[in-house]
């Protein structure tokens, strides 16, 4: 006579297989949409993130892709595919190496290899949690493309690194018709903006690649732009530094009007490293014509400007 348990542990086992068939089809029946590649991304690096003339990391860079600025996506490079093993484990697998032991048909990856393909955990320390072996066919559930072809607000294309699966230096946007940005990069004499600038005794300073305020209270820069109707959201960004002296002795201070309201004052950088301040500035912007104004006050030292950078969100 057949025991409880041994019922009990046999339905168990098929509800088992049951589901993993379930959960196999489901991915077999996933659109392609969500494997795709972007067709916006916002980026995430602090930094930013130099855009290159061709997909090689080594490749001349063409200009930088700002900290939240958000692009358009027109090319990309699948660095690793997400896969599920027999077992059901589901891991990364490196797919962007000079050679190619493997085909990739849809959502299927079949190995062509002679040897054991290794396939990495998700989480830290991104172990190897089993492999692929010679001619086996797994299902892809997923692919991260490490590099990303964009263009810039003027026009221009390059490639960026779009960091490691597990640590991205972009986000997707689903939405972009509400996400708008507004630019001027000082980090070369010919400034690149989609806004009208004008400076009074500021001018650009090699040795930093940026703009120099050198006058206190009499430097100061200033950029206009349109707005088609007041933002939900609009955060104003402002990458920049403070000279020092031999002694260390840095102080910068500038004060920021927005269609001339002061919004902040004696905000001063670090006179360190570059690093970004984000204000929130929605609230004084208007339909039509905005200002945004950036005045050196009460400065013991020169003050550097890398770019001014501003994204309004309206829904």
């Amino acid at each position: 006579m057949i025991s409880k348990q041994s019922l009990l542990y046999t339905f168990l086992q098929i509800m088992r297989c049951f589901f993993t068939c379930i959960f196999k089809l489901l991915l077999f029946a996933m659109p392609l949409l969500a494997l795709d590649m972007p067709s916006f991304i916002s980026i995430q690096h602090k930094d930013g993130i130099l855009i290159r003339e061709s997909v090689s990391q080594s490749s001349d860079p063409i200009g930088t892709a700002h900290y939240l600025y958000a692009y358009p996506v027109v090319d990309a490079k699948v660095t690793y595919v997400k896969v599920m093993l027999p077992d059901n484990k589901i891991g990364w697998v490196y797919v962007a190496g000079k050679t190619t032991p493997f085909k990739i048909q849809g959502q299927s990856f079949t190995s062509v290899a002679a040897y054991d393909i290794p396939v990495k955990h998700a989480q830290a320390p991104y172990d190897v949690l089993g492999v692929i072996k010679p001619q086996q066919k797994v299902p892809i559930i997923d692919r991260w493309y490490g590099r990303l072809k964009i263009r810039t607000p003027d026009q221009k294309e390059g490639w960026i690194f779009n960091g490691p699966y597990h640590s991205a230096w972009t986000s997707y946007i689903r939405n972009a018709d509400y996400h708008h940005h507004y630019f001027a990069d000082f980090s070369s004499p010919s400034v690149i903006s989609n806004m009208s600038i004008s400076s009074t005794l500021a001018s650009y300073f090699q040795p930093q690649s940026c703009l120099r305020l050198m006058m206190p209270n009499e430097s100061e820069v200033s950029v206009t732009f349109s707005l088609p109707k007041v933002p939900r959201r609009a955060i104003l960004l402002l990458n920049h530094l403070a000279a020092s002296l031999e002694d260390g002795t840095s102080y910068s201070p500038v004060s920021i009007k927005v269609n001339g309201q002061l919004v902040a004052s004696e905000l001063s950088p670090s006179g360190r490293t570059y690093h970004t301040d984000i204000l929130h500035i929605s609230k004084w912007l208007n339909t039509g014509d905005n200002t945004i104004e950036l005045s050196l006050s009460d400065a013991k030292t020169h003050y550097f400007i890398k770019s001014i950078s501003m994204r309004v969100q309206y829904d």
